[in-house]
């Protein structure tokens, strides 16, 4: 006879397959998606990209469908789902471009903040197709401008390069989306003397073992309680990783070994700065950080 969980994989697999993620979803999960099942893209459909240069010599293109009137009014505080596919050839690694494909809307709020939601693919192999969805919780201030919004090809010029099924549209289920981080672009942060390499799909940061700080400012409010999760490992076993919001807030230096686990820590976040910092607190070798993720604890 077949079980409950028998019965109801297929239907799991459905839903991962319709909205392309390797979430498990639990029954009521599923019942709520079915419940009020409708996807809306915040882009005007069937945009693509062919890797090509712009009239201004550039590799991106405009994306259109969004402005500031629609994402005051639909997405302030809303878990969205930034998702493309890509299929590229004739990919060459190099230090003079960024090894990634994907786009990416800058805002500018009301209080004068800037931030990025978007979704990229970090290339590993010369040639491939790859799906890409990245989740944000948007910043809940109205915004006051979108700086830019654009589909990019940042890898060599003469790769071959189709991007298409660009969307933006709301989780339909709501907050489970973490807070404004989803394996990020560490590209964006501070990361003096730190190397970023594209590692079996993921961006991966080399912290030295110099104490070279990698930083950044999360969309994230003050004296409100966070919870960070990442994954790490270390070239000696026992090394240890350093952890912190602003002010020691949520300090933790965390042991690992020398394969890929997830760590987590969390804090409440200072009302004077909000950075959130990460660093190699050993001086035997490098560690490897990737995949970090910020949720509302």
């Amino acid at each position: 006879m077949m079980t409950i969980n028998e019965a109801l994989a297929p239907l799991g697999n459905g839903f991962r397959n319709l909205y392309r993620t390797s979430d498990k979803y639990s029954a009521a999960d599923m019942a709520k998606l079915l419940s009020g099942l409708e996807i809306h893209n915040f882009l005007d459909d069937g945009q693509s990209y062919d890797g090509k240069p712009n009239v201004d010599g550039y590799y991106q293109k405009v994306l259109t469908g969004i402005d500031v009137n629609k994402w005051n009014q639909f997405l302030l505080g809303e878990s969205v789902i930034f998702s493309f596919d890509a299929e590229w050839s004739g990919f060459n690694r190099s230090n003079s471009n960024q090894g990634r494909l994907g786009f990416e809307f800058q805002t500018t709020a009301e209080d004068g903040t800037v931030h990025y939601n978007g979704s990229w693919i970090y290339l590993t192999t010369s040639s491939s197709k790859q799906y890409s969805a990245t989740k944000f919780v948007i910043y809940d201030k109205p915004i006051k401008s979108i700086d830019y919004g654009s589909i990019f090809k940042q890898i060599n010029t003469d790769a071959t390069v189709k991007i298409t099924n660009v969307k933006m549209y709301i989780d339909p289920l709501g907050g489970v989306a973490p807070l404004g981080l989803f394996n990020p672009d560490l590209s964006m942060w501070s990361h003096f003397n730190i190397q970023l390499i594209s590692q079996n799909g993921y961006q991966v940061a080399v912290l030295p073992p110099d104490a070279s700080q990698l930083q950044t400012i999360p969309s994230w409010k003050q004296n409100k309680s966070y919870r960070w999760t990442f994954e790490a490992k270390a070239e000696h076993s026992g090394d240890t990783i350093h952890t912190e919001a602003w002010g020691g807030r949520g300090y933790i230096d965390i042991p690992l070994t020398t394969d890929w686990k997830e760590y987590s820590a969390s804090g409440t976040i200072s009302p004077s700065y909000q950075n959130l910092y990460f660093w190699n607190a050993s001086t035997n070798g490098n560690i490897y950080l990737r995949n970090i993720k910020i949720y509302e604890a």
